[in-house]
């Protein structure tokens, strides 16, 4: 072969690889829309925990906390600081909680994540407080677990620390906590 069919054979090798590199990236950074099954599936679940907030079951809130919080604190310290919190919050009254639409699902290691925003009102201390913030959603077996958005709102990349294949395309939704009164 010579000079410039090997050349022309390198830079035929090179363009495969340039077009194979942008459908790997574009498959990676795909998403999808959740089913109306999926979402029902979804806002039941998150029903749920919220009613443990609101209870201050600290055992529902646990149940439904995705495993990847052990990536953050051990489990054991997972465990004692949401009973302190959930013990911290008694006098903590919910007037209001919302759910948004979730957002479209990312594939990860073990399932798929979306983003669920919320919109709560709550009475603290004789004050009306408005929160809103979103659940970090984790798809996996058939079984919805989350994960609050207070740590990710303050460090966005903690976000890829637990869910490294989760795409950079990814935006978090706002969070905000506003005295109303």
């Amino acid at each position: 072969m010579h000079n410039a069919s090997l050349l022309t054979h390198i830079g035929r090798i090179l363009g495969l690889l340039f077009v194979a590199a942008h459908l790997y990236a574009a498959a990676a950074d795909e998403s999808r829309k959740l089913t109306d099954a999926e979402r029902a599936s979804l806002l039941e679940a998150a029903a749920a925990l919220q009613k443990g907030f609101e209870n201050g079951d600290a055992d529902a809130i646990i149940r439904g906390t995705n495993k990847a919080i052990t990536k953050i604190v051990s489990q054991e310290q997972f465990e004692a600081l949401t009973r302190q919190a959930m013990a911290s919050m008694k006098d903590v009254k919910f007037e209001s909680a919302a759910d948004g639409e979730p957002t479209e699902c990312w594939k990860i290691k073990d399932g798929e994540l979306c983003l669920l925003p919320r919109k709560s009102v709550i009475l603290v201390q004789g004050k009306r407080v408005s929160v809103v913030a979103f659940f970090i959603c984790v798809l996996e077996d058939g079984k919805w677990t989350f994960l609050d958005n207070g740590s990710v709102s303050k460090d966005p990349e903690l976000l890829w620390r637990l869910f490294p294949e989760l795409p950079r395309s990814v935006k978090l939704l706002p969070s905000e906590v506003k005295v109303l009164e």
